[in-house]
């Protein structure tokens, strides 16, 4: 570039820390809250739909096909995914991953995930439709008021849980054969729990369809609040965090001191 050439150029100054971080809130905001907010108008919508007193179109032929399919891998998975995903088992192995995830990930992560797990909760009072279970005929018949099944609980615990367990392992482990590994697993789960409540004949396909759409913008929220300057060295749910460390040192501190 010849002399005259740069006094031409114009001036463009750099980039300053503030409008990089403006950037990059725009940058994640759409890369997580438009799609949650696309999805939750889904959900809301099929969800009003299903409200009614008839299956909507397409359902009686899909849960026929899958729950006639008949490979024993598939049943095999099916009756795990409902094992691990059942009210007496989910909470259980919840406990169970909270000390694996905060050895595996460091306290943030435990944080992180310790409220999206718990976010399954709401599954349990707050129903949004009265639909009945399939019967072995595959009849829709009139269920009880207050004990319908929609959203489901499973699908709900599936993509919360495992798909948290998910983004932590894609952010915080070391790329390679193990994080492909473990991001696949519970990937695969996540999907293949909607499907296996058909096969079971425990929730009909838009019961599915709706869980997802509904369960999936909580978990976007999550990652985007874990990614938003609010989280970050400054931000005050960092604040938050680093007093929740710091009051735990302490309680440490003294359990320790007081043994001498």
């Amino acid at each position: 570039m010849t002399v005259a050439e740069s006094q031409s150029k114009p001036y463009q100054p750099a980039e300053s820390d503030a409008d990089s971080a403006v950037r990059h809130v725009r940058r994640e905001t759409l890369l997580f809250l438009v799609p949650s907010a696309v999805l939750l108008a889904l959900g809301v919508w099929l969800t009003v739909l299903v409200r009614g007193d008839d299956l909507l179109p397409g359902e009686l032929a899909t849960t026929k096909w899958l729950a006639g399919l008949d490979n024993q891998v598939l049943l095999w998975v099916s009756e795990f995914l409902d094992f691990i995903s059942e009210d007496a088992t989910a909470p259980v192995l919840f406990v169970i991953l909270l000390p694996i995830v905060w050895l595996a990930f460091g306290r943030a992560a435990l944080l992180l995930f310790a409220v999206s797990g718990s976010l399954t909760g709401l599954t349990r009072i707050i129903e949004l439709a009265d639909r009945s279970r399939p019967t072995p005929d595959f009849r829709f018949e009139d269920v009880f008021k207050h004990s319908g099944i929609y959203p489901s609980g499973h699908v709900v615990y599936g993509v919360m849980v495992f798909g948290m367990i998910a983004y932590l392992a894609f952010k915080l482990m070391q790329p390679g054969l193990l994080r492909t590994s473990v991001v696949g697993l519970m990937l695969v789960i996540v999907v293949l729990m909607g499907p296996s409540r058909v096969i079971e004949l425990d929730h009909w396909p838009a019961d599915v369809v709706g869980s997802f759409l509904l369960a999936v913008p909580f978990l976007l929220v999550l990652i985007w609040i874990d990614r938003h300057p609010v989280s970050q060295p400054g931000g005050w749910i960092y604040g938050l965090a680093m007093y929740a460390k710091s009051v735990e040192d302490r309680i440490v501190q003294r359990l320790f001191s007081g043994r001498h």
